[in-house]
């Protein structure tokens, strides 16, 4: 290609030639826009004039905005519990395990904002993906607060209680207004989290020899 070929080609062509984003990627991105400022409110054109890509990239990945809301939204559901349950598998010992579980599900369910929920349950098609996903985590927690308890680290308690626990401390803890009124920083109310619930779930460590670490 001649040089006078080559500045013929916009940068922006340049760059896609390069490197295009990936569907992970823009779902991502995605997911940024909506926890900022929710989905309910967007269209279609304003989300790609926001990703800097054209409307039918948007529409290759999903065929109307609905469905793009929801497969941003399965995105992040999949990536929490994914996350989580990679972070477990890392571990040693089955209370390790469970909070490492809890502690990175409520970190990364923090692009789940006040706004983003609020729109999420305010839809029956989104609050029924949530529902769906929400029973996907209860299960892989069940399998470590199971093993956890068998392995007498752990009192037995009702599992659907300590996940349903675990669930409101962690709106708590990714709630703006929530933590300017505590005072606590997000890092904060994470470290508060992990004292209450362990030190109601898990067998004291002089009982045990277990450690728990922060």
């Amino acid at each position: 290609m001649s040089a006078g070929a080559i500045s013929n080609v916009s940068p922006d062509r340049s760059i896609g030639r390069l490197r295009r984003r990936s569907r992970d990627e823009l779902l991502d991105e995605l997911a940024a826009i909506f926890a900022e400022g929710g989905f309910a409110d967007v269209s279609v054109g304003e989300l790609a004039r926001r990703l800097r890509c054209s409307r039918s990239t948007l529409y290759q990945m999903a065929p109307t905005h609905d469905d793009l809301v929801l497969a941003a939204l399965g995105h992040v559901f999949c990536r929490i519990w994914r996350r989580a349950n990679e972070a477990a598998a890392a571990e040693h010992g089955a209370a390790a395990k469970l909070q490492t579980w809890a502690l990175t599900v409520i970190e990364g369910a923090g692009v789940l904002t006040p706004r983003l929920r609020g729109d999420i349950v305010g839809w029956e098609p989104s609050r029924s993906a949530l529902e769906a996903s929400l029973r996907e985590g209860l299960a892989d927690f069940a399998i470590l607060f199971d093993a956890a308890i068998e392995a007498g680290e752990v009192r037995p308690a009702n599992t659907l209680f300590a996940f349903q626990w675990l669930q409101a401390a962690c709106s708590l803890a990714n709630d703006p207004v929530f933590l300017q009124a505590s005072g606590l920083t997000h890092r904060a109310a994470l470290e508060e989290i992990r004292q209450a619930f362990f030190s109601g779930f898990v067998i004291s460590d002089d009982r045990q020899g277990i450690a728990v670490t922060g």
